[in-house]
């Protein structure tokens, strides 16, 4: 819609000054702008919860998707499941989510959590993602269907 201009310095506008920008332009075209107190915010647009996408909490989605190794195999049988979830995710919400998504009864659940890890390829850096995984615990007689 709008591009970033470079300034005379040869450096890109930063994000505030891009939008104090296009807040000029905008007032520009726009002889009667729009108050902010006019502006309404549908709580339900914003937070969607469907059984599909899963529970959205702080603009971040708690499940991920399942966690698939050999060890995940062998918990499995155990009555255990692996989840990827977020690195914000704490375990209550895991819990609710998948009681909420699974319908089935929670026994508890443990995290693990996995450090970023700073790489190199030939003369670039880069960095692997920090990840966090749930390991789900049911009660007996429950059972999970997860298809991978």
């Amino acid at each position: 819609m709008f591009s970033l201009k470079k300034t005379r310095f040869r450096k890109l506008l930063g994000i505030t000054a891009a939008i104090k920008r296009m807040m000029k332009i905008l007032k520009k075209k726009n002889k009667n702008p729009v108050s902010e107190k006019n502006v309404q915010i549908n709580e339900t647009s914003v937070l969607l919860q469907n059984k599909r996408t899963g529970s959205f909490e702080n603009g971040k989605f708690i499940l991920k998707r399942p966690f698939t190794s050999e060890k995940a195999t062998d918990l499995n049988r155990q009555n255990k499941y692996v989840f990827l979830v977020d690195v914000s995710a704490n375990k209550p919400s895991i819990e609710k989510e998948i009681e909420r998504r699974y319908n089935v009864a929670v026994s508890s659940v443990k995290i693990v959590r996995r450090a970023g890890k700073m790489k190199r390829w030939a003369n670039k850096y880069g960095r692997n993602p920090e990840i966090k995984k749930a390991i789900i615990t049911l009660k007996p007689g429950h059972k999970m269907e997860i298809g991978v």
